[in-house]
């Protein structure tokens, strides 16, 4: 026998109306982030432009299985382990994502067609940036928003210093740390 099947509940995300993630320094409130809401605590920056593969999460298990004598055939499994991580890639080289990628401060200098941006590259590779984190996943109307107290950032991958047909990139993995709530009015995860 086959359920029914409602087309209206598959979701195409990317809406340039707001989707896109929104990062603030760890520690600020998310709490008080219970609906959808446009408008988010004013410590969150958004991260702008990112590539069109979106943004992913990846929700990885570690699981034991343990085996009986008789047959070694599997009697019980547990999961040992349980990781939730997004991956996403950031087009704009702003000070915002500079700091991101580098996790050190940017430092300007003048002002106007004068300043001068400088960046020390090598001192906050080793360590992770943290962050709390809102992602917002938008098609029309329906909104689906990921929100986390804690989450680790990294910059990974090659940044590209040439004359290609591709756009400069910045690639991150933000490991999601402390619980992370998901807060939607998506047709098929309100329906009674």
């Amino acid at each position: 026998m086959q359920g029914t099947l409602r087309a209206e509940w598959a979701r195409i995300y990317g809406d340039d109306g707001g989707t896109g993630i929104s990062l603030a320094p760890y520690g600020t409130a998310t709490d008080t982030i219970t609906d959808l809401t446009p408008t988010l605590p004013s410590e969150f920056v958004y991260a702008g432009w990112l590539d069109q593969s979106g943004i992913q999460l990846e929700i990885s298990k570690d699981i034991s299985k343990f085996r009986g004598l008789q047959g070694g055939r599997v009697v019980k499994t547990r999961i040992t382990e349980v990781g939730q991580m997004f991956n996403f890639i950031c087009l704009e080289d702003s000070k915002f994502v500079a700091e991101l990628a580098f996790n050190s401060e940017v430092t300007v200098a003048g002002t106007g067609p004068d300043a001068i941006a400088t960046q020390n590259i090598t001192t906050g590779l080793s360590r992770m940036s943290q962050r709390a984190m809102v992602v917002d996943a938008l098609e029309g109307e329906i909104i689906d928003r990921y929100v986390s107290p804690l989450v680790e950032i990294a910059y990974q991958g090659t940044l590209q210093i040439a004359n290609l047909s591709e756009i400069r990139a910045f690639s991150f993995t933000a490991e999601v740390i402390e619980p992370m709530t998901r807060i939607s009015n998506s047709p098929g995860m309100v329906a009674a």
